[in-house]
């Protein structure tokens, strides 16, 4: 990176980018000369799931985080799952983050634990 990266634009000056210019056997090499090291060929990696999990995960802070589905990313007030209703309730509740994952998902992150339980009613409550 530091004989190699971008040092003008501070915006390009990451390794992504100099891996990306410098051709991945190229920067392979690289390491392997600098290092005194010599690297196993690649192995072949499958992707076996992609999405989201869904319901609580506990934060390395021993906060919450809650990812609830979204349906197409759409949220609104339908007539078996007020949704937007629900959302308000927990954003009035949770001063935190909520947060929009690749998938259209929507997580509420950074929950205190004392907090948990009264955003698991509401979301159940209103079809979250």
């Amino acid at each position: 990176q530091r004989d190699h990266g971008n040092r003008l634009s501070r915006r390009h000056a990451r390794l992504k980018y100099t891996v990306e210019s410098m051709g991945t056997k190229r920067f392979r090499r690289e390491v392997e000369r600098r290092a005194r090291v010599s690297f196993a060929p690649p192995r072949p990696v499958s992707f076996e799931h992609q999405g989201d999990r869904y319901g609580w995960s506990e934060g390395s802070d021993g906060n919450w985080h809650l990812t609830l589905y979204i349906e197409n990313g759409r949220i609104a007030d339908l007539p078996d799952a007020p949704l937007m209703t629900g959302l308000r309730k927990i954003a009035a509740l949770h001063r935190g983050d909520f947060r929009i994952t690749p998938s259209q998902n929507l997580i509420v992150a950074g929950v205190p634990s004392q907090l948990k339980n009264q955003i698991e009613k509401i979301a159940r409550r209103h079809g979250l």
